[in-house]
C-alpha cells in the first residue's frame, strides 16, 4: 500500500492530460444515414438504448488510457500507487472521457431532406 496521497492537484492534472481521449470510437464510415429512426428518437427522447447496443464502453480503451496516465506519471508517483487508487482513476476517467457517440454519428450523417409547411393566420399572406 502506497503512502502517497491522492491529491486534488493530482486529480486535475489526470484530467487535463487524459480529456481528449475517448472510450467509445466512432469510425467515419458510422453515421445514422441507414438509421434516421433511432436518429428521430434521440431527437424526441434525448437517448436511445439502441445506441447503447452498438456502442458499449470498450475496456481496451480504458486500460489503453490508465496506461498512458500511469507512463505519463511515472517519474512522481510509482505503479503501484496507480494500483492503490484503482478505483478512483478509473471515476476519473469516466468522468473525464468522452463516451457519447451521438455527436459523432450526427457529424457523420449526410445531408437529411425535411418538408417544412408554411401555416399562417394572417390574413394578408398570399
Amino acid at each position: 500500500m502506497s503512502t502517497m496521497e491522492f491529491s486534488e492537484e493530482l486529480v486535475q492534472k489526470i484530467k487535463d492530460h487524459i480529456k481528449h481521449h475517448e472510450l467509445i470510437y466512432v469510425d467515419y464510415r458510422d453515421s445514422f444515414d441507414e438509421n434516421l429512426d433511432i436518429a428521430q428518437e434521440i431527437i424526441d427522447t434525448g437517448h436511445s438504448d439502441k445506441i447503447s447496443d452498438w456502442y458499449d464502453d470498450n475496456p481496451y480503451a480504458l486500460d489503453e488510457i490508465r496506461c498512458d496516465i500511469i507512463t505519463h506519471f511515472s517519474d512522481e508517483y510509482p505503479e503501484e500507487f496507480f494500483d492503490d487508487y484503482f478505483d478512483t482513476i478509473t471515476d476519473i476517467i469516466y468522468d473525464t472521457c468522452s463516451n457519447d457517440p451521438v455527436p459523432d454519428l450526427c457529424k457523420n450523417t449526410g445531408s437529411v431532406p425535411i418538408r417544412l409547411e408554411a401555416l399562417s393566420n394572417y390574413e394578408g399572406f398570399r
